[in-house]
C-alpha cells in the first residue's frame, strides 16, 4: 500500500524519513532515560560512592534533550499526517516501525528482567541499568502497543502485528524450555552422579543449587512472563489466522515432538550401547541425564499445544485437519530417522568389508558406538512409522486423496534428490576404478557414504513410489465413476 500509484514516490520516502528519525530519537530518549535513572538510583540506594559520575549525567542529558524534541516534533507531524488522510495509519512502513519499537522495548524489557531475577537469586553483583530501564522502556513498549493500524477497530490483525506476538511467544517459550531443561539435567545428572559416588567441585561449593543452575532459572521465569503476556493474555482474542496455526504446529512437532523422540534416541542408545558392551568412563551413565531431560520438557510442550489442537473451544486453529498434519508429519520424521540407521548400518558394513582396520580395530570401541547408534535411529524410525503410518493413519476419516498424493510426491521427491548426487558420486569412483589401477575394494571404500544414502533410499522410494501411482489412479477413477452414475 506504500506504493499506491495515486501517492508521488515523495510522499513514501517523507513518511520513511519521519519513522526513521523517529525511531532513532526513541532509542536516544530510552537510552537517556535509562541512564538518569540509573544515577538517581545509585546516588540515593547505592553504598558505593565511586558507582556513579558526571559523565554518566552528561551523557544521559545529552540524549534526552536531543532525542525527545525530535521525537516530538517528527510524532506529531504523523499524526497530522494521518487527520488528514487515511493512507499513513495503513503504511506498511508504519508497521515495520511499530514492529520494530516493540521488539527492541521487549528485548530490552527481558534483558533487564533477567538481570533483576539474577541479582534476587545471588548471581549477580547489582543490577541498577536494569532496574532503570524498565521504567522507559515499559512506557514505550505500552504507548506502541497502543498504536491503531486501522482506523476500523473491526478489521482484522495485521499480519505484523501477528508475526510480533508469535515470534516473541516462540522466543519465550524457547528461553523457558531452555532454563527448565538446563535445571533438570542438572538435577540429573547430580542424581546420577550421587548413586555412582561421585561429588563435583561445584556441588562442594554451591550446594544443591549452582550458579549456573540459578542464572539458567532466571532465563526460564524470564521466557515464562516473556510467553504469559503474549500468548495469553495479547493474544487471547479468539481471531483466526494462518500464522496462529502455525506456530501451534511448530511448538506441537518441532519443540514436543522432535524434541521428546531425541529424548528416546538418547535412552534407546545408551540401553543398546550397555548391550554392546560400550566402554565407558568410570561412573559415567552416558546420556542418560540428557534424554530423560528432552523427554520431560518435549512432553509438556507437546502434551499443551496437543490439546489446543484438539480443544472444541479453539475455533480460531484449524483442527480439522490436526491429526492429519500430525500423523503425516511424525511419519515423515520417522522415514528421516529410519533412513539415517539404515544408511549408518549400512556404512558401517561396508567399513567392516574394506576398511583397511584403521578404523575399527585402532578404535575398539567405534564400531560398537555406530551399531548402537545406527540400530537406535533404526528402531525408533521404524516404530514411529508403523505407528503414525500403519496404526494411526487408517483411523483417520475424511483423508483426501491430494493430501496423500502430496505427501508421497515430497517423499519420493526428497528421494531422488538425495539419490541423484550419491549415484553421480558412485559412478565417478566406478570410472575412476577403470581408469585407474587402484582394485574394487579401494573403490567401494571410496563408495561407503552415497553407498549407504543410496541404500536407505533404495528401501524407501520404492513403497511411496508404488502408492503414489495407485493414489493417482484411483483419484483419475473417481470422476469416471461419477459420470458413469446415476
Amino acid at each position: 500500500r506504500d506504493k499506491d500509484p495515486s501517492e508521488p514516490t515523495g510522499k513514501i520516502l517523507q513518511r520513511l524519513y519521519f519513522y526513521l528519525v523517529s525511531f532513532v530519537s526513541l532509542i536516544m530518549v530510552g537510552s537517556g532515560s535509562t541512564i538518569l535513572i540509573q544515577f538517581l538510583l545509585q546516588e540515593f540506594l547505592s553504598q558505593n560512592i565511586m558507582s556513579s559520575g558526571p559523565d554518566q549525567v552528561a551523557l544521559g542529558t545529552a540524549l534526552v534533550v536531543v532525542g525527545a524534541p525530535l521525537w516530538i516534533l517528527h510524532w506529531k507531524i504523523l499524526n497530522n499526517q494521518i487527520k488528514k488522510s487515511s493512507r499513513p495509519i495503513s503504511s506498511q512502513i508504519r508497521k515495520i516501525y511499530k514492529f520494530l519499537a516493540l521488539a527492541v522495548s521487549i528485548s530490552i524489557l527481558a534483558h533487564s528482567a533477567t538481570g533483576i531475577v539474577q541479582f534476587l537469586l545471588g548471581t549477580k553483583e547489582s543490577s541498577w541499568y536494569q532496574l532503570a530501564a524498565l521504567i522507559p522502556f515499559t512506557l514505550i513498549w505500552v504507548f506502541h502497543w497502543r498504536i491503531h493500524d486501522q482506523k476500523n477497530s473491526s478489521s482484522p490483525s495485521p499480519i505484523i502485528g501477528d508475526i510480533y506476538i508469535y515470534l516473541t511467544s516462540l522466543i519465550g517459550l524457547i528461553m523457558a524450555a531452555n532454563g527448565l531443561g538446563t535445571i533438570l539435567h542438572s538435577l540429573f545428572e547430580s542424581s546420577s552422579n550421587s548413586i555412582a559416588g561421585i561429588q563435583t567441585l561445584l556441588e562442594s561449593q554451591n550446594g544443591p543449587f549452582s550458579e549456573n543452575e540459578r542464572d539458567h532459572l532466571s532465563i526460564a521465569i524470564t521466557g515464562t512472563l516473556l510467553w504469559i503476556l503474549h500468548w495469553l493474555v495479547l493474544d487471547s482474542r479468539k481471531h483466526t489466522s494462518r500464522l496462529k496455526s502455525a506456530y501451534v504446529y511448530v511448538c506441537t512437532i518441532f519443540g514436543g515432538g522432535i524434541t521428546f523422540l531425541v529424548g528416546i534416541l538418547l535412552l534407546l542408545f545408551t540401553c543398546l550401547a550397555v548391550i554392546l558392551g560400550v566402554q565407558n568412563e568410570s561412573g559415567k551413565i552416558g546420556p542418560i541425564p540428557g534424554g530423560l531431560t528432552l523427554i520431560i520438557v518435549g512432553i509438556i510442550l507437546f502434551t499443551y499445544h496437543f490439546n489446543i489442537i484438539k480443544s472444541p473451544s479453539r475455533h480460531e486453529i484449524s483442527a480439522q485437519n490436526g491429526s492429519q498434519i500430525l500423523n503425516y508429519s511424525f511419519s515423515f520424521i520417522g522415514l528421516i530417522i529410519g533412513a539415517t540407521g539404515i544408511a549408518i548400518l549400512t556404512n558401517l558394513i561396508l567399513t567392516s568389508i574394506t576398511g583397511s582396520g584403521n578404523e575399527i580395530v585402532t578404535e575398539e570401541n567405534s564400531w560398537r558406538e555406530s551399531t548402537a547408534f545406527g540400530l537406535s535411529n533404526l528402531i525408533l524410525g521404524t516404530s514411529l512409522w508403523w505407528y503414525t503410518w500403519l496404526y494411526r493413519m487408517p483411523k483417520l476419516v475424511s483423508i483426501k486423496e491430494e493430501t496423500k498424493i502430496i505427501f508421497f510426491t515430497g517423499v519420493v521427491g526428497i528421494g531422488i534428490l538425495v539419490s541423484v548426487p550419491s549415484l553421480a558420486s558412485i559412478i565417478f569412483f566406478l570410472i575412476k576404478f577403470l581408469l585407474s589401477e587402484d582394485t574394487i575394494v579401494s573403490a567401494i571404500r571410496s563408495s561407503r557414504i552415497p553407498l549407504s544414502v543410496l541404500a536407505a533410499s533404495s528401501l524407501i522410494v520404492p513403497y511411496h513410489w508404488l502408492n503414489l501411482r495407485n493414489e493417482r489412479a484411483s483419484l483419475m477413477e473417481s470422476p469416471e465413476q461419477d459420470k458413469d452414475g446415476p
